[in-house]
């Protein structure tokens, strides 16, 4: 049990510069650059209907989240020991997480699986900038998808931890 309470001050500095540039970009201080192909306008990447959806639905939400993780790496790396408080502060910013993706993945999976079904298919009647457009949007559901199981695998590791807490706390 001894140093599993521990906060490697590495983990917490990547967590306050990742997060503050999540934040930044969330926040809409860094954008996607322009993207100016040979003969054509130059026009910026958009990332299609399930992550207008997740941006502009859960604006604040994801920013809070974002704040809650950036505050949490400043407090682990202030004081590299977990503490009940800090463990049920990112179970719940993870269990917010997962839940707000799932809440969006539901929203737009009838929508995702046409268009895999239309990109996939042996009729593929789709090219250029609508394939891309359909595979953008393809691609921000699975990883939605992805972080949302992850979200919620580490919101189970995290209440472990809780509850493991506690039992050593009671052997002290």
């Amino acid at each position: 049990m001894r140093g599993t309470r521990r906060v490697p001050r590495s983990s917490s500095a990547a967590e306050i510069v990742f997060g503050a540039i999540f934040l930044l970009f969330w926040l809409g201080a860094l954008e996607f650059p322009e993207i100016v192909a040979r003969g054509a306008a130059p026009f910026r990447l958009t990332l299609g209907p399930v992550w207008e959806s997740f941006y502009h639905g859960y604006y604040a939400a994801i920013a809070l989240l974002a704040l809650v993780g950036v505050a949490l790496g400043l407090a682990n790396f202030v004081r590299s020991q977990w503490s009940r408080l800090r463990l049920g502060i990112r179970a719940a910013a993870n269990a917010a997480s997962a839940v707000i993706m799932a809440v969006v993945l539901a929203a737009h999976g009838a929508e995702v699986k046409a268009q895999w079904v239309l990109m996939t298919g042996p009729r593929q009647g789709v090219g250029g900038i609508e394939a891309a457009e359909s595979w953008i949007n393809i691609s921000v559901f699975a990883t939605l998808a992805i972080a949302a199981i992850v979200c919620a695998v580490e919101c189970a590791l995290y209440v472990r931890r809780i509850v493991r807490f506690e039992r050593a706390q009671k052997l002290i």
